[in-house]
């Protein structure tokens, strides 16, 4: 997301991780969020996030966002040994987009 404002269901997101019966995380990052805002999270594109994870060959991934940040994350995951059959995508496109 770009700010805090543009994120949503964050209550729903605690209540799946709470019933999830695997290991969850949920790491939004703001890319435009007001660098003297209350946000503690993490900031920038989600992309630069990637490289933090830890085991990251163990994970699955579920991207939503634009295609060309799906496809840059696609390729930093498989890079970092994720087989494609955990990494699930949708990619928003808007009507000029649409065929």
């Amino acid at each position: 997301a770009r700010r805090q404002s543009n994120l949503y269901a964050l209550d729903k997101i605690a209540a799946l991780r709470q019933r999830w019966m695997a290991p969850f995380e949920f790491v939004p990052a703001l890319s435009d969020e007001e660098p003297d805002s209350d946000w503690a999270g993490a900031r920038g594109l989600i992309t630069e996030q990637i490289a933090g994870v830890a085991d990251l060959a163990a994970h699955e991934a579920y991207l939503c966002g634009p295609p060309a940040m799906i496809d840059f994350a696609e390729a930093q995951l498989l890079a970092a040994g994720l087989s494609r059959s955990v990494i699930s995508a949708d990619r928003f496109l808007d009507r000029s987009n649409r065929t």
